[in-house]
């Protein structure tokens, strides 16, 4: 009859101090979440860096599962995590790997852990406010499934991960359909800019010719090319001579200087309108006075309208 109650009394005994030995560690673990909180709470939360945003995210995850949850243990781990963020710039997504997942639901949340790993690696500087919550969010999700009976809280995570992952996908869309349009935009302008500089071109003539050397010829091959393309544009050709001669005999000089490249067009079949005009010595491009001598002068103006 003593030994039982001895043996009683040993087991409440051990008992006692299993309890007092656990209720020890949760105090410990208890009291490491409260002061990490205690030093996160010291940081200013100014910038809008990913690794702030993210650890204020993981602060308050923290705080929440220690005073509302009453989880000292992931409590500790998230305020532990948010000092990381915050001290040494690192971001851990958590791998479901390392939880305790629900068989039912684990191959969607790995497939998530790729997609999120991803969207990281592209935006984490471009959009730092929405990758925060898409982590956190991601983190507190596998944290909810790994207890597996808040029901609601579960719900709250995985949408809110969802929502912000789903967010950069558009933002990621919109600017490369707005980067397309920009650059269609400078391509069609710089194509109209082309054309317009590359459509003017002058030829030269010989003195008192109305027919062009071989080197001049070459030139309206620029021409052809474009008449080809803009069709539905006229060209107007204005010949121009130089002062030597009288004004009447420069006159005609230039018209036929600007027909001699009109019937040359249309002999290459170009079907755009064409309009010819002389001004004989009336528009010099280098002024020398009257019955002077200047190649310059001596010119035919091709202009696309």
């Amino acid at each position: 009859m003593i030994i039982w109650v001895n043996f009683k009394v040993f087991k409440i005994i051990q008992y006692t101090i299993k309890l007092v030995f656990i209720f020890s560690v949760l105090s410990v673990i208890n009291s490491c979440a409260y002061f990490k909180l205690k030093t996160l709470d010291g940081y200013e939360y100014n910038n809008n860096d990913i690794y702030t945003l993210l650890s204020k995210e993981y602060k308050e995850f923290a705080r929440s599962e220690l005073y509302e949850m009453h989880d000292e243990l992931d409590a500790n781990y998230f305020a532990f995590k948010a000092l990381i963020v915050k001290n040494e710039n690192k971001i851990y997504l958590e791998n479901p790997n390392d939880w305790n997942i629900p068989s039912h639901i684990l191959a969607e949340t790995k497939t998530y852990y790729k997609k999120i790993n991803q969207t990281i690696k592209e935006n984490i500087e471009k959009y730092p406010t929405q990758v925060a919550l898409m982590i956190s969010g991601y983190d507190c999700w596998l944290e909810q499934l790994e207890e597996n009976w808040q029901i609601e809280d579960i719900k709250k995570c995985k949408l809110k991960f969802l929502n912000n992952y789903n967010e950069i996908i558009k933002l990621v869309s919109n600017t490369s359909k707005s980067v397309s349009k920009e650059k269609v935009s400078s391509d069609k302008a710089k194509k109209d800019k082309t054309s317009k500089e590359k459509f003017k071109i002058t030829v030269f003539f010989n003195y008192d010719k109305f027919n062009l050397s071989n080197n001049e010829l070459i030139k309206l091959n620029e021409v052809i090319v474009a008449a080809n393309k803009l069709k539905d544009q006229s060209i107007t050709i204005i010949g121009h001579t130089d002062t030597k001669g009288s004004d009447n005999y420069n006159l005609i000089l230039s018209n036929k200087r600007a027909n001699f490249i009109k019937k040359y067009l249309q002999s290459k079949n170009i079907i755009n309108k064409i309009i010819t005009k002389g001004l004989g010595e009336k528009s010099p491009l280098i002024d020398t006075g009257d019955n002077k001598l200047e190649e310059k002068n001596r010119r035919a103006q091709i202009i696309f309208n």
